[in-house]
């Protein structure tokens, strides 16, 4: 490990001290956590994040099978494409 110093301001301070009371990590160790997952780019990350996501809209009943629910978002982009010719 290594020491550094780092200055806030009163806000994040405020924010950092009350997510310590709440959660009932250290500041030190939510501020690891936020470097972590503002720098980390390894593969394991992504790899956790696909796991972690997967079956995420398992209970969505809104978009049926999801290819036709894809189409409909993208529709008006490809109308858009086609009528500036770029298709």
């Amino acid at each position: 490990m290594h020491r550094i110093s780092v200055l806030l301001t009163d806000a994040q301070y405020h924010r950092l001290k009350r997510e310590s009371g709440l959660s009932g990590r250290s500041m030190s160790d939510l501020m690891r956590s936020a470097v972590d997952s503002v720098y980390d780019t390894s593969q394991d990350r992504l790899r956790r994040a696909i796991v972690e996501s997967h079956g995420a809209w398992a209970d969505r009943d809104d978009v049926g099978d999801g290819a036709a629910w894809v189409e409909s978002i993208r529709q008006p982009f490809s109308e858009r494409r086609r009528d500036l010719g770029w298709d």
